[in-house]
């Protein structure tokens, strides 16, 4: 039996939590008018502003990996709220057992996944034919991901991020830059599943592509019945926000037709800011060297370095997230200037201790309305990484990950797109902005260089992702 859970954050303490004037201890602040998306226009709500005395970094850096829970990914990861056991869908203990970053078999994490099967069990997951028993319970091998571990270490790790969504990467995405995954402002459906992308992704004009939705005036199971939409969003984003606010932005993606591509997927993106695309993604690379970053940057990980499970040569995360690291620390431009956040999409099919059925005291319901049925996911790991992130620190506070967007709403004084990026926090926790900026060196990527990656061949039919 799927549990609910009583929402207990009020959208109404946005206003509580934030006061003061605008970063470097200055008055100044974007003007940012009501936007105009899809024909309607939308009124924010509150603008952010960090608090008087802060000097905030000049430049945001949102690395998006792929589909892995902590418990998974960071298990044995120093002072991170794990657990290195479940329970199948018979009540019987399973100990999770170690495996290596690229493996053979990929579980489902679609939103059906999640709704039909994880709840009662992850044992009654589908995971594949080259799946081991109880695939779900496994965790990567530490010596795996040592880039991660020490980014982990020596700046700030979040443990308790829970996923914006119940499904796969596609809808995860979209709440990564818009914070819903609403098809438009009025709408009463969600997009719960991947895009259909083999004729094209997003907006682009297919007439053969559908996607599944969730009826948010619904409850479970109700809700779940697979009313088909065009896989384009109406709604604002973050990029519109910075577009008002005359702010640079940049996402670099491997391939525009990947279902990766959240912007592709948003109607006001896709037919006015294209330029904003940068293929491929190591062109983030060739930014820094040549010191034209923009302030704002998405970044989406190529062929084999996207963490993403079901692939044994799929191993180069690490040393990707490692090295555009290793970039920014070493420029003379942005190393005191920048925070990294790296953050994972969804949960990947795997495990995660948090919520489970074994614990009915986590509030799970994200703002919409207290009986949404497109309820928070897994915990999804988080790192805040440069000159002003908290050293050694892990941060045990409960949030959802469009705390990635209300970070940047904070960092340049926008405004809340939705009621789910105002209820969060917006990770200032993991940062301490009152302090002189405190700069580290690079660290080792196993042999593979900026260069390296730069000169590395593209992938150009990589779309990927399975439920």
């Amino acid at each position: 039996m799927r549990l609910r859970f009583l929402r207990v954050l009020s959208v109404s303490s946005v206003a509580s939590l934030i006061a003061g004037c605008g970063g470097g201890g200055t008055s100044a602040t974007p003007v940012v008018a009501p936007l105009s998306i899809g024909g309607g226009r939308v009124a924010p709500l509150a603008v952010r502003h960090a608090p008087l005395g802060t000097t905030l970094p000049k430049y945001v850096v949102v690395m998006i990996q792929e589909n892995r829970t902590v418990d998974n990914l960071f298990q044995t990861q120093p002072g991170v709220n794990t657990q290195s056991y479940g329970y199948d869908s018979q009540g019987n203990k399973v100990n999770l057992v170690e495996t290596g970053l690229g493996v053979n078999f990929d579980c489902s994490h679609a939103h059906s996944a999640f709704d039909n099967d994880v709840l009662e069990g992850f044992d009654t997951e589908p995971c594949g034919a080259h799946a081991p028993a109880n695939a779900a319970f496994t965790y990567v091998n530490p010596a795996d991901i040592t880039e991660y571990t020490t980014l982990a270490s020596d700046y700030a790790f979040a443990d308790h991020v829970l996923q914006g969504n119940e499904g796969p990467s596609f809808p995860a995405h979209l709440y990564l830059i818009a914070a819903t995954t609403r098809l438009a402002p009025a709408s009463d459906f969600n997009i719960s599943e991947n895009d259909s992308y083999s004729s094209g992704s997003g907006c682009e004009p297919q007439t053969d592509k559908t996607i599944s939705t969730i009826n948010m005036t619904k409850t479970w199971p109700e809700d779940d019945n697979k009313a088909s939409a065009f896989p384009c969003i109406t709604v604002p984003t973050i990029f519109n926000e910075l577009d008002a606010a005359k702010i640079g932005w940049r996402y670099y993606t491997p391939n525009l037709k990947t279902i990766w591509n959240a912007p592709y997927a948003v109607k006001s993106l896709y037919e006015n800011d294209r330029t904003h695309e940068s293929v491929p993604q190591s062109n983030i690379l060739k930014d820094i060297m040549n010191g034209e970053l923009q302030q704002v940057s998405y970044v989406i990980p190529g062929a084999g370095e996207t963490d993403h499970p079901g692939s044994v040569g799929n191993t180069g995360g690490p040393a990707w997230v490692g090295s555009v690291f290793n970039a920014l620390t070493t420029s003379k431009k942005y190393q005191k200037d920048f925070a990294l956040i790296v953050v994972w999409d969804d949960w990947g099919g795997f495990f995660d201790h948090v919520p489970d059925t074994h614990d009915t005291k986590l509030p799970i319901f994200p703002a919409d309305h207290p009986k949404d049925p497109y309820e928070y996911g897994y915990r999804v790991p988080l790192i805040a990484i440069g000159p002003y992130a908290r050293t050694h620190y892990v941060d045990h506070t409960q949030r959802n990950f469009t705390s990635v967007v209300h970070f940047i709403e904070e960092i340049y004084g926008l405004p809340s797109l939705h009621e789910l990026d105002a209820e969060t926090d917006d990770l200032f926790p993991l940062f301490d902005f009152t302090s002189a900026p405190n700069v580290h060196g690079p660290i080792p990527t196993g042999g593979v260089t900026i260069q390296s990656l730069l000169l590395q061949k593209q992938d150009p039919n990589f779309i990927v992702d399975s439920q």
